[in-house]
C-alpha cells in the first residue's frame, strides 16, 4: 500500500457564510450547501462546516497556498482590508510568503517561489 495524495481538509467554523466571504476576497471560489461551504483548487478541497453549537477550534493548523505572484496577493489582501502578519517575507530559497488568519483563527500561508 502506498499513499497517493491528500485530497481535502475539513475545518469547523462558527459562521460558514462569513468564512466564505473572507476566502472569496482572497480569490477562492465556492460550492455551498446549508451548513457547509467547499472551495476547490484543482483537485484539492477545503470544506468549512458549521460547528453546530461548539466553539471552532484552531489547534495550530496552517494551509500553505502557492500563488504565482506574492506581491499581487499582498495587494489584494491590503485592498480588502484583511490583516496579515506583515508584508511579503523572504524565507530563503527564493520563497516569499504572507501569513494571514481567517475569521476562526486558521492560518493561511500564501507563498511564491522564484
Amino acid at each position: 500500500m502506498k499513499i497517493i495524495s491528500v485530497s481535502s481538509l475539513l475545518y469547523y467554523v462558527s459562521d460558514p457564510a462569513k468564512t466564505q466571504e473572507f476566502y472569496e476576497k482572497l480569490g477562492f471560489q465556492f460550492d455551498k450547501s446549508k451548513d457547509t461551504v467547499i472551495t476547490y483548487v484543482n483537485w484539492f478541497s477545503i470544506e468549512f462546516r458549521r460547528t453546530e453549537g461548539r466553539t471552532a477550534t484552531n489547534s495550530g493548523e496552517r494551509v500553505n497556498v502557492k500563488v504565482d505572484n506574492i506581491d499581487e496577493l499582498y495587494q489584494r489582501v491590503q485592498s480588502n482590508k484583511i490583516e496579515c502578519e506583515g508584508g511579503p517575507k523572504d524565507v530563503g530559497g527564493g520563497v516569499k510568503e504572507v501569513t494571514i488568519s481567517d475569521p476562526d483563527g486558521y492560518k493561511l500561508v500564501f507563498f511564491s517561489k522564484k
